[in-house]
Order: C-alpha cells, then structure tokens, then sequence
C-alpha cells in the first residue's frame, strides 16, 4: 500500500512552490520573476521582473494594477490598471475626485487645492478661476464672465460690468442699451472732454472748415484774407510776381497763368509753414481744408478782407466735444491727448 509521504520538512520546502505554480497555471496570471510572463487573453509578453495587470492590459513592476489596494505601498486605490480618467490613478495613488489635493488632468482637472470651496483660484470643480473661462467666480472679484466682450460683460482679462469712461472699449457693448450704437472709443471719462465725445460712440474731432480759391487772374496783388486758429490771427495777402511785397503780411506768391488748383496748393503751403497758427490745411483739387491742430485749440475764423465774394468760405465742420479735459478735478485720461495740461498720469489728467 502506498504511503504519502509524511515529512514536514519537505512540504516546507517544496509547498510553497508548488502552490504557487499551481496558482499560475490554474488562473493563467504571470507573476515576478526571472522569466517571460504572457498575460492571457491579450497574450501581452511581460519581461523578467514584471507581472500583468490584473485586466492583463499591461506589465507592471511593482503591484499597483494588480487590482489589490497595497496600502503598505500607499495605495489609494488599485482598479486592476494603470490608466486614469477611470476613477482610479495610473500610479494607484488618487481616487480622481475633486478636493483630494491631486489635480487629475485625465479626469479634466486643471488645479486640485485640496478642497471643494470657491474663489481661491481653484473652483469647486477643480477647474483655475480665470477671467473669460466663461464661468462667474464672484469670490475671484469677478463682477461677470460671460467668455469674452458681450453687452453685459468685459472680456479680455477684465470681467466687469462694462460702462462708458471705464477706460476699455467694448464693441459688443452699447452705452445706450442693445441694439443702440456700439461703444468705439473710451478715453477713461464719460464727460465731454478728451479724445472721445461724451456716450463713448463717437471720436472728439478738431473743428475743420473749407474754403475755395479763386484763379489768379481773379486775384489783385495785395488781396488777401485773416486766418485764426482762436487763439491769434494771421493775415495772408495773394502777390503776384514781380509786384512788391507789403510789409506786416505773410504772402503767397502767385502767378498770372496760375488757376485755382494751383492757388489752392500755394496757399495750403504757407498756411502750414505759418508755424504760429494751430491748423493744418490741405490742398483739395480748388479747395483748401483747414483743421485745428487739436481738440479745442480755437475756433477756426476766416475774414475776407479784400477778397469778398471771390474767396469762399465752405460750411464749418464744427468740433466733436468740447476739448481736452481740465487738470485738477480727477477727470480719468488714457492718453496725453485726453488733456489740457497734455499730461495723463496714473489715467488722470495732472
């Protein structure tokens, strides 16, 4: 009769093994060791030293995959894989929830500060409070967020109420309300100052006026007219070459043959060069545009002197506000041009 063997150092020093190579064989799992393991089902080949994950999907070399939570490794978890997005970390050390302290970019964590509360720059959704991600963090100090310039919102950076002399253009934004006109310049007040006119939908324009020459065969030597900016005047007097030249004018020297295209250039040219006068005049085929240097330099006046009714003066295109703003009263700026003084500082006008 056959005996089974009865000795408790061999079941010591062969059970082991034997158990552990019939485990392999009975669950088709690959373990450590020396050689190749092969992860059935998907017939994943794993080197010596690594072992499959529990869904077989990939070699691993250490346990977490194994689909046991091996808290002595610090484990937080362990879903048999190492992908994330699944609830479950690849490195098996985040449940992927929000507020754990772990940001879990598969999970669609952009921060994880450790809690679920808001306006500390990370969300209750783990998502960074940033102005224009189209999400309103009042605790941020946003007063809005609507993912860009709208009616009711200022994008870009910004996430205010939009108003007119905030100092930021938003065309989407109508001072008047929707479907008014849209905003198109901003110069930091709502005032009638400065470089955009009061409502925010118009930009403040010099006062400007045309006026057409005559031929110089319509022209006397000595004829001339008064130009002012509003500030001083300047007297021009048309002479024509040779004839002597009066004294306490600036001249414009013409010519007999010359016609009114060409009056109207010669006299573009000396305006400008009278570097006394705040205008600027522009020959225009027989008509020269005058128009005042700057926002409320003067008011642009024209006296005919001598020349009457062969010197016309066009209708006034009338400035568009009142000027640059005064100094001293806190009126917001956002250019030198925006002021009186020609100085804005910290966006005011000094």
């Amino acid at each position: 009769m056959y005996q089974y063997p009865n000795n408790v150092g061999w079941l010591r020093e062969h059970g082991i093994a034997l158990v552990v190579a019939m485990s392999a064989l009975w669950n088709g799992s690959c373990f450590f060791g020396s050689e190749v393991s092969v992860c059935e089902i998907t017939s994943l080949n794993c080197p010596p030293g690594y072992a499959c994950t529990a869904d077989k999907s990939a070699c691993i070399p250490d346990r977490c995959g194994n689909g046991i939570r091996d808290t002595e490794d610090g484990e937080i978890c362990d879903d048999g894989n190492i992908r994330s997005g699944d609830g479950c970390g690849a490195d098996c050390k985040s449940n992927e929830k929000c507020g754990n302290g772990t940001p879990d970019e598969a999970a669609g964590e952009t921060c994880d500060d450790g809690n679920t509360a808001a306006g500390d720059g990370c969300s209750s959704k783990c998502t960074l409070e940033l102005c224009g991600d189209g999400h309103y963090d009042p605790a941020s100090g946003e007063q809005c967020d609507t993912g860009g310039d709208t009616q009711a919102c200022d994008g870009n950076g910004r996430c205010l109420i939009p108003r007119c002399g905030d100092g930021y253009v938003n065309s989407k934004y109508s001072p008047s309300g929707p479907g008014g006109s849209p905003e198109i310049c901003d110069d930091g007040n709502a005032l009638d100052c400065g470089t955009c006119a009061v409502g925010c939908t118009q930009v403040s324009k010099p006062e400007a006026l045309t006026i057409q020459t005559p031929s110089a065969d319509f022209l006397n030597s000595g004829e001339g007219f008064k130009l002012s900016d509003g500030i001083q005047y300047v007297t021009f007097a048309y002479i024509k070459v040779p004839d002597p030249v009066p004294g306490n004018v600036t001249v414009i020297s013409v010519s007999g043959t010359d016609d009114e295209f060409v009056v109207a250039a010669k006299t573009a040219k000396v305006i400008n060069e009278a570097s006394s006068l705040k205008i600027t005049a522009e020959p225009n085929v027989d008509r020269v545009t005058l128009t005042a240097d700057q926002l409320g330099s003067g008011k642009l006046i024209v006296d005919h002197v001598t020349l009457n009714d062969r010197f016309d003066v066009g209708e006034k295109m009338p400035n568009v506000g009142s000027g640059p703003c005064p100094s001293g009263v806190n009126i917001g700026c956002r250019s030198d041009l925006d002021c009186m003084s020609n100085k804005c500082q910290n966006n005011l006008c000094q």
